[in-house]
């Protein structure tokens, strides 16, 4: 039933009838969105998880403009499997091994996730480090919090695609392609 969403000749031709778009632009458009968004689909690692942080952090920091980026590297290119570099209150940047399987890019990313967490919105939180230091004696030592936090990360994450992901995915493939444009076509229909 899953291979009933992929997109090939025939139904860009039948999406071109249904939206009466000319076959070639329909075509053209399918390309262009292959080209650039879906292929960068695969790379977008903790993407949630990364927006809900990056939302924390413009409320906390007050820009709006807060981001958080992972930057794939050549494991000569950076000390550890993954490296973090805080630029405070603008942004935060994840270097990661890119020869990594990809369930160790998620585990190292999380990890790195969770120093952003620990120095720039917990430390608030808990009111310049005084529960840190009580943790960890003078606060210094973010290793086993940021991997906690990146335990909770990926926990969430595969609980999502465990359980909430499998209960979506059965009410979307129980009506199959024609659903889908059916559901787009009640869009096009309505006020």
């Amino acid at each position: 039933m899953i291979n009933d969403f992929i997109i090939d000749k025939q139904k860009l031709k039948q999406l071109a009838v249904i939206f009466n778009i000319n076959e070639d632009s329909c075509k053209k458009l399918f390309d262009l969105y292959e080209n650039s968004v879906s292929k960068s689909i695969r790379e977008q690692y903790l993407a949630h998880i990364i927006r809900s942080l990056e939302l924390s952090m413009r409320k906390m920091t007050g820009n709006k403009l807060f981001a958080i980026n992972c930057v794939p590297m050549p494991k000569g290119s950076i000390i550890r499997n993954a490296q973090g570099r805080y630029n405070k209150g603008l942004c935060f940047i994840i270097y990661f091994n890119k020869d990594l399987p990809e369930y160790e890019k998620r585990n190292a990313i999380a990890h790195e996730l969770g120093h952003l967490f620990m120095v720039a919105f917990a430390n608030q939180q808990f009111g310049i480090n005084r529960q840190l230091k009580k943790m960890y004696g003078d606060g210094n030592d973010m290793e086993p919090l940021a991997s906690l936090f990146g335990v909770f990360v990926i926990a969430a994450k595969n609980q999502f695609y465990q359980n909430d992901a499998l209960a979506c995915k059965k009410k979307i493939t129980a009506h199959g392609w024609n659903g889908l444009i059916n559901d787009f076509m009640k869009l096009l229909n309505s006020p």
